[in-house]
């Protein structure tokens, strides 16, 4: 169905000659509507009428693509042109190298960047500076950055202005040295954030208030980053502590490592997890679902308010608990060392425990049947015929407890 959505966006870009522009609009707009699509389906819908409701979201971006092509503008920018190749030229978000910044870090243990209409990314580089480049389809010197050296402290911020553009396009692009090792605090008012490579920091913070953020093979002792209006998603960690959260969006990771405790959340939007470890892993969702697979933990908890919870190979060393209030929860677990909870309030309960596992066990479905592993020794305790209370195996090793208000319950 990806392939589809990929097809159907395409066919909008199609008029329109490729650039960096268009192709990062391209993949912003594939990944979130993707997200869109994935939550859709999570929600129920068949993948075909996913597709189709997401589809019809396009129409915005239609009447977009058509007001740029029959625009022109009188600030610095011409209109649409076409190439040698008979296609039109995006030329209103085609942008060009406008100004450069460069400090020197010796010293310096923090660096705070503020921008507030630009996309943001943050890359290594030798040497002991700090470099800025900022990129515009139209010359505005008064969105510019602006540098400012405070003791072991530099501010990067942009410039402000009351006058806008329409379809004014900025891009900045950062390059941290690699000798770095301090505090780097990233704010984006209105933009995305991306940071790729980056090692060695004690410490990363970064918000985008209206944005993505994105990530790609860091390392820092403590890290959070935060969307409030846009997805957050990152391949590649290593650190101690790390928080990633979105407000209004989905939350996705892949290959994280965490030292001692890794907390991720969603308000509005799933969550995914793809190779996670962390000693303490807490993943919660409150409007949309929390899905994971390979994931390792001393203590586990995964919450959706308003979603299914479904794990796939969880190792689990101490103790975990897996709930949702609107929704079913599976998990299949790889390794249990430590007590197992499973709540749905709304939804059916299913787990599997690993081959050979010996435990005790205490189910509660109030309106639902309950499956038992064969060779189960269990009982219904006088006055409470919803409840079973059993032991698996020869030698117990854990507790399990699983209860499910409106749903069945299997354990496998």
């Amino acid at each position: 169905m990806e392939a589809n959505l990929k097809n159907t966006l395409e066919k909008y870009f199609l008029p329109y000659e490729k650039n960096q522009e268009t192709e990062e609009l391209f993949d912003s707009l594939l990944s979130d509507l993707s997200d869109s699509m994935q939550e859709k389906m999570d929600e129920g819908l068949t993948p075909e009428q996913a597709l189709q409701e997401t589809i019809e979201n396009l129409g915005d971006l239609d009447e977009l693509l058509q007001a740029i092509t029959q625009s022109s503008t009188s600030e610095r920018i011409e209109p649409l042109v076409m190439n040698q190749d008979g296609k039109r030229n995006f030329h209103l978000f085609q942008t060009k190298l406008v100004n450069t910044l460069e400090v020197s870090l010796n010293n310096i243990e923090e660096i705070a960047v503020s921008y507030s209409n630009a996309g943001v990314k943050i890359f290594p580089t030798e040497g002991e500076n700090l470099k800025i480049l900022e990129y515009m389809n139209v010359d505005r010197p008064d969105l510019y950055g602006v540098l400012e050296q405070k003791d072991q402290r530099i501010s990067v911020f942009q410039g402000r202005s009351d006058t806008l553009i329409l379809f004014f396009n900025m891009r900045t692009e950062i390059y941290l040295p690699e000798s770095f090792i301090g505090k780097l605090i990233l704010e984006n008012r209105s933009g995305s954030l991306f940071l790729k490579n980056i090692t060695g920091l004690q410490q990363i913070i970064g918000e985008s208030s209206s944005g993505s953020v994105k990530f790609e093979q860091l390392e820092s002792h403590h890290i959070a980053l935060s969307a409030r209006s846009g997805s957050v998603k990152g391949n590649g960690f290593i650190g101690s502590e790390a928080v990633f959260q979105s407000a209004s969006g989905s939350v996705k990771l892949d290959d994280i490592k965490v030292k001692k405790q890794l907390q991720v959340s969603a308000k509005s939007g799933s969550v995914k997890l793809f190779s996670v470890q962390a000693p303490i892993l807490l993943a919660e969702s409150a409007s949309g679902s929390v899905k994971a697979e390979n994931i390792s933990g001393s203590d586990v908890t995964f919450t959706s308010r308003s979603g299914g919870v479904n794990v796939e190979n969880a190792v689990v060393r101490n103790s975990g608990q897996f709930s949702s209030r609107a929704g079913s929860v599976n998990v299949k677990f790889q390794e249990v060392q430590g007590d197992i909870t499973a709540e749905a309030r709304s939804g059916w309960v299913q787990l599997t425990m690993p081959t050979k596992a010996s435990y005790t066990l205490q189910t509660f479905s109030k309106n639902g049947s309950v499956t038992l592993p064969i060779g189960t020794i269990g009982e219904t305790p006088a006055g409470q015929p919803k409840v079973k209370i059993g032991t698996v195996g020869q030698n117990p090793q854990f507790h399990l407890k699983a209860e499910s208000s409106s749903g069945s319950i299997r354990i496998n």
